[in-house]
């Protein structure tokens, strides 16, 4: 059963529980990904996900079945023969860290995306923080 938000994508506790049920053993990681299928490659969700954390916890989802060729251990796939890219503690680290953002998140919506987003700048600038700053574009404010 999943349950579904208003706008037709997974709640977290469907995102959970299906994690939760790799970690088990009760679903094997390649129907954890074909579960997530249909909202990380379909059309399924109306639009994109109201809550941006069960989407970032259907990506997850989607890669646990990952495998690295023996012959090859930097080509990556989708299953198939090779180990698994993630071990078992590593599945379950990715849950406890996804559950920890996830409560960032709804303890300061707004301060969490402020956050990410400056993340974001400083990964595409590395270097802005250390120039000064352009005292002609703080003019024109």
């Amino acid at each position: 059963m999943v349950d579904l938000d208003a706008d037709g994508w997974p709640t977290r506790a469907s995102i959970e529980s299906v994690w939760r049920s790799v970690i088990a053993g009760i679903r094997t990681r390649e129907s954890a990904h074909d579960w997530s299928v249909p909202w990380v490659e379909g059309d399924r969700g109306a639009g994109p996900p109201a809550d941006v954390l069960a989407g970032t916890g259907l990506q997850y989802l989607h890669g646990l079945d990952m495998t690295a060729n023996p012959e090859a251990p930097h080509f990556i796939s989708r299953g198939g023969n090779g180990s698994y890219v993630l071990s078992e503690v590593e599945v379950a680290a990715r849950l406890d860290h996804w559950l920890h953002v996830c409560s960032q998140y709804d303890a300061d919506p707004q301060g969490f995306l402020h956050q990410a987003r400056e993340r974001g700048h400083r990964i595409r600038d590395p270097e802005a923080s250390l120039r000064p700053p352009n005292r002609a574009q703080d003019d024109d404010k």
